[in-house]
């Protein structure tokens, strides 16, 4: 009971904070089309703030995933593979 209880909470908290972020981004435009763009900064900011917690909420029940910064060939030392062209004059042309 308490997951259900749980999960439905952070469905309607997320739905919350989405409609939140759709109304600072609507206030942000108008604030900027108004030239008052010290405000539409702060818009802007605070809107960015809900989308971090909505993300927040959405990854909270995922496994973190880690980041990999390996590129081919890093584990073994040996260069990354890469397609090599032949020279114009070894291609056959069909």
């Amino acid at each position: 009971m308490r997951n259900y209880l749980f999960d439905y909470l952070k469905e309607e908290d997320a739905r919350e904070l989405e409609k939140l972020a759709k109304e600072l981004e609507k206030k942000m435009r108008q604030a900027a089309a108004a030239l008052n763009f010290e405000e539409a900064a702060k818009l802007r900011d605070r809107m960015k703030e809900v989308k971090l917690m909505l993300l927040e909420i959405e990854t909270e029940d995922d496994p973190p995933k880690r980041a990999s910064s390996r590129r081919p060939g890093k584990r073994t030392g040996k260069p990354a593979e890469r397609p090599t062209r032949k020279p114009a004059g070894d291609r056959q042309e069909g």
